[in-house]
């Protein structure tokens, strides 16, 4: 049987095809750590060998009771790297299948040394696209498409950071956070930073999604597979083959679609309903949620398996009110793009009003920020946003989960304050909140719906049923 040799002059065994024409790396390399939830980056040398283990002089430590004290070593060359398991008593996987012998390393690969998980990924250095991007004293604005993060924590900046050096592997992600800190825009960095930016991003709202028709929207169907299925149609993980799926509020799926979505996960093959077929899907998973899953994994609500099936790596986002140096970056920001949606003159926020925009505590974080933000700009006539205008669209936290619209709908004041026993007057007065909301946003847009919709962040469908639900003509 042929066999090859490496850079190395080391013999690498019977050639593969794999062997015989590896694909040439780039001059720097490196290794990519996730212990729970700390990510580790490793440098890896220009030249030499570097062993991986649980021993003090190892040049890639990894604290984890299930990695040996040396585990596996990695050999780099001029454009080649080669990983050889030491002996290791729990093993190496290299994309999912066993170590045996020598293996070259190319941009991606995902290997797990004992239960921790590592990529391998190319060292762009002075090149990084979050370095790269700047936005005045303070801030950056890094573009993901037609999409911009801006950015001015240190916190924030490392975490898009962490997320550029994950994108270029398959490694499930789960992102963690409050609603509304911009858990959807980390997706997207991830997707636009990787070898798939050129496929379907899609994204799936699993809280949306009603149980009855949860499988077929996220597997598909067949024609006849149920009554009003007149059609075939490919489920959405089907159709974001190649690309990345974004599952948003994974927590809120019912235990038997999470059922069937790990067994999807696991052979990356799915089966619409109604047929006995198997698709081969291509797909990197990133998932989100508000909840503590671990907490929902205890009480029994959400699946151990998928837990770990989906956090392979786990980023947290951290609240607006614990990164206010981006409240003024944003909030700038936020106004900018709604006064020249509705070609309104030059605004800006006074020192007093900036002030107190620090002083808030952001309960829904940047998605508060951004319609507090937008409503203003469709309101002050003047050319400064003084105090007072933006008292009145600043919502207490205590009055955060009313059953309202969104705070961008406000008029001047807010509904008064009733105690709760009261259930039918709070009610009434939620009612009235909600129709003045509703009436100031029309009054802002000149009557258009569709804009009106588009400024209380709300479906066009469920703006119109509520117009519909209070005869505001």
């Amino acid at each position: 049987m042929p066999t090859d040799k490496s850079e190395h002059g080391r013999l690498l065994g019977p050639t593969t095809p794999f062997m015989e024409a590896p694909k040439l790396l780039g001059a720097r390399h490196r290794l990519i750590v996730w212990l729970g939830d700390t990510v580790t980056t490793w440098p890896l040398p220009a030249k030499g060998t570097a062993v991986v283990g649980r021993s003090p002089e190892a040049a890639i430590q990894i604290a984890s009771p299930l990695v040996s004290r040396h585990h596996a070593t990695l050999m780099v060359g001029p454009r080649l790297v080669m990983l050889t398991d030491q002996g290791s008593q729990n093993g190496t996987r290299v994309n999912g299948e066993r170590l045996q012998g020598d293996r070259l390393l190319t941009y991606g690969d995902i290997i797990s040394f004992g239960d921790v998980t590592a990529a391998f990924v190319e060292d762009k250095g002075e090149q990084s696209g979050v370095a790269d991007a700047t936005l005045g004293p303070g801030g950056r604005e890094i573009q993901l498409g037609d999409r911009t993060a801006l950015v001015a924590d240190d916190a924030m900046l490392n975490l898009y950071g962490q997320l550029e050096l994950l994108a270029p592997s398959d490694l499930s992600v789960l992102v963690l956070g409050e609603t509304g800190t911009g858990k959807e825009l980390a997706a997207r960095a991830l997707h636009f930073w990787s070898r798939r930016a050129k496929q379907p991003l899609v994204t799936i709202n699993c809280a949306s999604l009603p149980e009855t028709l949860a499988e077929s929207e996220l597997f598909g169907h067949e024609r006849g597979a149920f009554s009003g299925a007149f059609q075939a149609k490919p489920g959405l993980l089907e159709t974001a083959s190649g690309g990345t799926v974004f599952l948003d509020e994974i927590g809120d799926l019912s235990p038997a679609v999470q059922a069937k979505l790990l067994r999807v996960l696991e052979a990356r093959r799915v089966t619409r309903l109604g047929s006995v077929q198997e698709r081969t899907i291509d797909i990197r998973v990133v998932a989100a949620t508000h909840r503590n899953l671990m907490d929902d994994v205890k009480a029994g609500r959400f699946r151990e398996d998928l837990f770990y099936r989906l956090g392979a790596a786990v980023v947290r986002l951290p609240p607006l009110r614990a990164r206010r140096r981006e409240i003024p970056l944003l909030a700038r920001a936020f106004v900018e793009g709604g006064r020249r949606m509705l070609g309104r003159g030059p605004l800006s926020f006074s020192e007093p009003a900036l002030r107190m925009l620090d002083a808030h505590a952001w309960p829904g974080n940047v998605r508060e920020l951004r319609n507090v933000c937008e409503y203003l700009a469709a309101t002050v006539t003047e050319s400064a946003i003084s105090p007072q205008q933006l008292s009145q669209r600043l919502v207490p936290a205590e009055d955060v989960g009313a059953e309202t619209l969104p705070s961008r709908l406000g008029p001047a004041a807010a509904p008064p304050r009733l105690p709760v026993r009261d259930a039918s007057s709070l009610a009434d007065a939620n009612r009235q909140f909600e129709r003045e909301r509703i009436e100031s946003a029309l009054q802002a847009t000149g009557g258009n719906k569709t804009k009106a919709a588009r400024l209380l962040g709300v479906p066009l469908r469920t703006f119109m049923e509520k117009v519909k639900r209070h005869g505001i003509g």
